[in-house]
Protein backbone atom coordinates (compact mmCIF):
# COMPACT_ATOMS: atom_id res chain seq x y z
CA UNK A 1 0.00 0.00 0.00
CA UNK A 2 2.72 2.51 0.89
CA UNK A 3 5.68 1.84 -1.40
CA UNK A 4 6.24 -0.48 -4.33
CA UNK A 5 9.39 -1.16 -6.28
CA UNK A 6 8.82 -2.55 -9.78
CA UNK A 7 11.22 -4.45 -12.02
CA UNK A 8 10.44 -5.29 -15.64
CA UNK A 9 12.64 -7.84 -17.38
CA UNK A 10 14.98 -7.74 -14.37
CA UNK A 11 15.54 -3.97 -14.65
CA UNK A 12 14.27 -1.71 -11.88
CA UNK A 13 11.83 0.76 -13.42
CA UNK A 14 10.27 2.65 -10.52
CA UNK A 15 10.09 3.08 -6.76
CA UNK A 16 6.56 4.30 -6.28
CA UNK A 17 5.19 5.98 -3.16
CA UNK A 18 1.51 6.63 -2.97
CA UNK A 19 -0.76 3.88 -1.83
CA UNK A 20 -4.01 3.76 -3.74
CA UNK A 21 -2.99 5.76 -6.83
CA UNK A 22 -2.30 4.07 -10.17
CA UNK A 23 1.18 3.40 -11.49
CA UNK A 24 2.01 3.82 -15.18
CA UNK A 25 5.37 2.57 -16.47
CA UNK A 26 6.75 2.99 -19.98
CA UNK A 27 9.10 0.10 -20.71
CA UNK A 28 9.28 0.23 -24.49
CA UNK A 29 13.09 0.44 -24.51
CA UNK A 30 13.47 -2.87 -22.62
CA UNK A 31 10.40 -4.72 -23.93
CA UNK A 32 10.97 -8.16 -25.45
CA UNK A 33 8.82 -8.27 -28.58
CA UNK A 34 9.82 -11.82 -29.51
CA UNK A 35 9.72 -13.33 -26.03
CA UNK A 36 8.19 -13.25 -22.58
CA UNK A 37 8.25 -10.06 -20.49
CA UNK A 38 8.30 -10.34 -16.71
CA UNK A 39 7.25 -7.94 -13.97
CA UNK A 40 8.26 -8.25 -10.33
CA UNK A 41 6.75 -6.08 -7.61
CA UNK A 42 8.19 -5.66 -4.12
CA UNK A 43 5.59 -4.08 -1.81
CA UNK A 44 6.72 -2.31 1.36
CA UNK A 45 4.12 -1.49 3.98
CA UNK A 46 6.37 -0.19 6.74
CA UNK A 47 5.59 3.11 8.44
CA UNK A 48 6.54 6.01 6.21
CA UNK A 49 6.07 9.71 7.07
CA UNK A 50 5.71 10.57 3.36
CA UNK A 51 2.89 8.12 2.51
CA UNK A 52 1.28 8.03 5.97
CA UNK A 53 -1.77 7.70 6.73
CA UNK A 54 -0.45 7.65 10.30
CA UNK A 55 1.75 5.29 12.33
CA UNK A 56 0.52 1.72 11.85
CA UNK A 57 0.26 1.19 15.63
CA UNK A 58 -2.40 3.97 15.75
CA UNK A 59 -4.54 2.74 12.84
CA UNK A 60 -7.99 1.30 13.45
CA UNK A 61 -7.64 -0.84 10.30
CA UNK A 62 -4.94 -2.94 8.70
CA UNK A 63 -3.05 -2.08 5.54
CA UNK A 64 -1.35 -4.81 3.59
CA UNK A 65 1.35 -4.72 0.93
CA UNK A 66 0.10 -6.46 -2.21
CA UNK A 67 -1.36 -5.89 -5.66
CA UNK A 68 -5.09 -5.57 -5.07
CA UNK A 69 -6.29 -4.09 -8.36
CA UNK A 70 -6.04 -5.00 -12.02
CA UNK A 71 -2.76 -4.85 -13.92
CA UNK A 72 -2.84 -4.15 -17.66
CA UNK A 73 -0.26 -4.14 -20.40
CA UNK A 74 -1.29 -1.45 -22.88
CA UNK A 75 0.30 -1.11 -26.33
CA UNK A 76 -0.36 2.18 -28.08
CA UNK A 77 0.18 3.45 -31.59
CA UNK A 78 2.90 6.10 -32.00
CA UNK A 79 0.06 8.66 -32.40
CA UNK A 80 -2.13 8.24 -29.32
CA UNK A 81 -4.16 9.85 -26.55
CA UNK A 82 -1.83 10.16 -23.57
CA UNK A 83 -2.31 8.61 -20.15
CA UNK A 84 -3.34 11.25 -17.57
CA UNK A 85 -1.04 9.86 -14.85
CA UNK A 86 1.97 9.32 -17.11
CA UNK A 87 1.79 12.74 -18.78
CA UNK A 88 2.50 14.51 -15.48
CA UNK A 89 0.90 17.82 -16.49
CA UNK A 90 -1.74 19.71 -14.52
CA UNK A 91 -5.23 19.28 -16.03
CA UNK A 92 -3.78 17.46 -19.01
CA UNK A 93 -3.15 13.99 -20.30
CA UNK A 94 -5.87 11.74 -21.58
CA UNK A 95 -9.32 13.22 -21.99
CA UNK A 96 -10.37 16.10 -19.72
CA UNK A 97 -14.11 16.85 -19.63
CA UNK A 98 -15.85 19.82 -18.00
CA UNK A 99 -19.46 21.00 -18.07
CA UNK A 100 -19.35 24.82 -18.01
CA UNK A 101 -23.11 25.18 -18.54
CA UNK A 102 -25.76 22.79 -17.24
CA UNK A 103 -29.39 23.82 -17.55
CA UNK A 104 -32.58 21.80 -17.83
CA UNK A 105 -32.91 22.66 -21.53
CA UNK A 106 -29.22 22.86 -22.51
CA UNK A 107 -25.83 21.41 -21.56
CA UNK A 108 -22.45 22.63 -22.79
CA UNK A 109 -19.59 20.15 -22.70
CA UNK A 110 -15.93 21.10 -23.17
CA UNK A 111 -13.62 18.22 -24.08
CA UNK A 112 -9.84 18.63 -24.07
CA UNK A 113 -7.82 15.74 -25.53
CA UNK A 114 -4.06 15.48 -25.09
CA UNK A 115 -2.35 13.70 -28.00
CA UNK A 116 1.24 12.58 -28.44
CA UNK A 117 2.96 11.85 -31.74
CA UNK A 118 6.04 9.65 -31.36
CA UNK A 119 6.47 9.27 -35.13
CA UNK A 120 9.35 11.00 -36.91
CA UNK A 121 6.93 12.73 -39.29
CA UNK A 122 3.77 14.76 -38.79
CA UNK A 123 0.58 12.68 -38.65
CA UNK A 124 -3.03 13.51 -39.42
CA UNK A 125 -5.91 12.46 -37.22
CA UNK A 126 -9.62 13.01 -36.84
CA UNK A 127 -11.65 13.07 -33.66
CA UNK A 128 -15.29 12.36 -34.37
CA UNK A 129 -18.36 13.07 -32.30
CA UNK A 130 -20.57 10.01 -32.18
CA UNK A 131 -24.28 10.11 -31.35
CA UNK A 132 -25.20 9.29 -27.77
Amino acid sequence: MNIAEVWINHKKRIKYQGGYLPIVIDFIEIALFSGENTMHVKPNNKDNPFTRPKPLKNLDFNTYGRIYRNVWLVAKNPLHITDPFFTNKVASGGVFVVYPKVLKEEVTIKIQTHLKNENDAKESFLIKKTPC
